[in-house]
């Protein structure tokens, strides 16, 4: 593979990788607004669950899927040089998603209330949290006219190598929830509006927190239009189902979109749904920890395999086989030795973590314990879901969609299975359904990757093998470390009952769930400041610690990566020193 094509995906990934993190950030920001401006737990699962239905419906009628199904054709097209044909094609498939995005929003305006008893099945009817969840619906159902167009444009951007407008525009989407729920809430309601407007008094409360979601989904599509006009694309109001093109779209689409909803459903609905059982709180903590699960799977799975996706499937297309492969492979190994020590660090910083980012007048401790327990049992599935991330795409890009929907099939089922069973538990509680998708995205994973290998007749499976054991190894040692450095830094808090607390790490580990019903201790005062100081400390020490190992264990990718460094770090010095020269 030659260096300008590595280069391209490297900065692509890079791209993404940075938009990520901070749409990560704005994340948590959004997350930690929501726990400590609507401190009524009752309120934070009703808008919760009420998400949960547009943001599904997204997935189904987009999200990845359309991307996925989209790029390979159009990708192909612009490899052939093929632009009039590419544009027809992606004229008919926006003006096809936006026919379904109409029908969806219609269909959930009207069902909200059926479509409520089924994702928050433990909800009574009639009751104050179920009418809530029904309202939240309504109202944020329109996000998904933006949200769904927006995943066609990210797939065309994409499709050009160009990255940057897409990780803008997600930004500027948390930027608008963010607003709604530290604005738009606080504004006063006029009293000529309807009364359930008056939920959280005389302001907006969680209805303007619903309002910012539309808003920044609108921004999805603002910013991402004019870049892709600005590519050359000509829109036509046509649907020309008869195009070759058209018809491998829509008949890689819904199996793709399947295969894409499994995993949603397996990370985001199932264990909500399970949740939505227990006492109130679980749904807020079980999403709470799911979305620190999301952090390290969209700063890098996500990033390397949305970079290589498009570079995948013109491989295909010009014959370049081998060089699929070694790309396949280097993607597979860059995502083991980023997954590996995010397995081990968010496990043994489990609550550190939790504390800094949700703790507040508005969360309890029992809720900061409870996510921290269930995240370290999420923490388990990253290698599984970070790795399926390429595998899939692998799939697609070679119009091969049976393997990951009919594995994935299997792994929701065993989920629902498990995760019923374990729940039942006691001393596991919530954590069960954790457990339950650690452990079938992993099998799921493994299947799968086993399948491609035999597809392909090999992939350099053995050398990802070597990576995948040499990491383990770099980071025990990594967690061991941490472990040791993080208990003399862990602050002392003080909680509203008078309760002293020190957030240590969670190995070994702590058991049994804490009990949801116990909220006697309150909120907890403590210093964010020493938390940030006990997690970088640790987590850095370990971290140089298990790029140490690698090192010492000769993986070929620490010393390109740490020689690439080098080499820039070089060329500035070089550059300086010209600079100073010639002055």
């Amino acid at each position: 593979m030659t260096p300008k094509k590595l280069s391209t995906v490297a900065a692509g990934a890079a791209i993404i990788f940075v938009g990520t993190l901070i749409s990560r950030l704005l994340g948590l920001v959004r997350e930690n607004l929501l726990v400590n401006v609507f401190d009524d737990r009752l309120i934070t699962d009703a808008y919760r669950t009420a998400f949960l239905v547009p943001d599904t419906m997204y997935y189904l009628l987009s999200g990845g899927a359309l991307s996925a199904a989209f790029i390979p054709v159009f990708a192909r097209y612009l490899a052939k040089n093929q632009r009039e044909e590419a544009d027809k094609i992606a004229s008919t498939v926006m003006n096809l998603v936006i026919l379904a995005v109409l029908i969806g929003v219609v269909f959930i305006f009207i069902f909200a209330p059926e479509v409520v008893r089924v994702v928050g099945h433990g909800y009574e009817p009639g009751s104050e949290k179920f009418n809530l969840t029904v309202m939240l619906s309504r109202e944020m159902c329109a996000m998904l006219f933006f949200t769904v167009l927006s995943g066609l444009l990210t797939g065309m951007l994409n499709s050009h190598h160009h990255f940057i407008m897409p990780v803008v525009a997600w930004n500027t989407y948390n930027l608008g929830v963010i607003f709604g729920m530290a604005v738009l809430s606080k504004i006063p309601v006029p009293a000529q509006l309807p009364s359930f407007l008056h939920w959280h008094g005389e302001t907006f409360g969680i209805h303007g927190a619903a309002l910012g979601v539309v808003l920044g989904a609108f921004t999805l599509v603002a910013f991402q239009l004019p870049a892709i006009f600005k590519f050359g694309f000509r829109y036509r109001p046509t649907i020309d189902l008869s195009h070759e093109g058209v018809r491998q779209v829509v008949g890689l689409f819904v199996p793709v979109m399947i295969g894409f909803s499994l995993a949603q459903v397996n990370l985001l609905a199932v264990p909500q749904i399970a949740s939505s059982t227990l006492p109130d709180g679980a749904v807020t903590d079980i999403s709470n920890a799911i979305r620190l699960v999301l952090l390290p799977l969209g700063l890098f799975a996500v990033a390397i395999s949305q970079a290589a996706f498009p570079k995948l499937s013109q491989q295909l297309v010009l014959g370049e086989l081998k060089e699929f492969k070694e790309m396949l492979s280097r993607s597979m190994k860059a995502i083991v030795l980023l997954a590996i020590p995010s397995t081990i660090g968010l496990f043994v910083l489990a609550e550190p973590i939790t504390a800094l980012l949700y703790s507040g007048k508005g969360n309890p401790l029992i809720d900061i314990q409870a996510t921290a327990f269930a995240l370290a049992m999420f923490s388990w599935g990253i290698l599984g879901i970070s790795l399926l991330q390429i595998i899939n795409r692998a799939f697609y890009s070679m119009h091969s969609v049976f393997p990951p929907v009919a594995v994935q099939v299997v792994m929701v089922l065993a989920n629902i299975g498990l995760g019923i069973w374990l729940i039942r538990m006691p001393e596991l509680s919530y954590g069960g359904v954790a457990i339950a998708f650690s452990v079938t995205i992993t099998l799921a994973m493994v299947v799968l990757a086993e399948w491609l290998r035999r597809r392909l007749q090999g992939f350099g499976g053995k050398s990802v093998a070597t990576v995948l054991v040499k990491a383990s190894i770099a980071a025990l040692v990594m967690g061991f470390i941490i472990y040791g450095l993080s208990i003399p830094l862990a602050p002392t808090g003080i909680t509203a009952g008078r309760e002293l607390v020190r957030f240590v790490p969670t190995l070994p580990f702590h058991w049994p769930a804490p009990d949801l019903l116990d909220r006697s201790a309150g909120a907890i005062d403590i210093s964010r400041i020493k938390l940030a100081i006990q997690i970088a400390i640790s987590g850095g020490v370990g971290f140089l610690a298990y790029l140490g190992v690698l090192k010492v264990l000769h993986v070929e990718e620490i010393n390109y990566i740490l020689d690439r460094v080098r080499a820039k770090f070089t060329r500035r010095r070089a550059a300086t020193t010209v600079e100073e020269t010639a002055e």
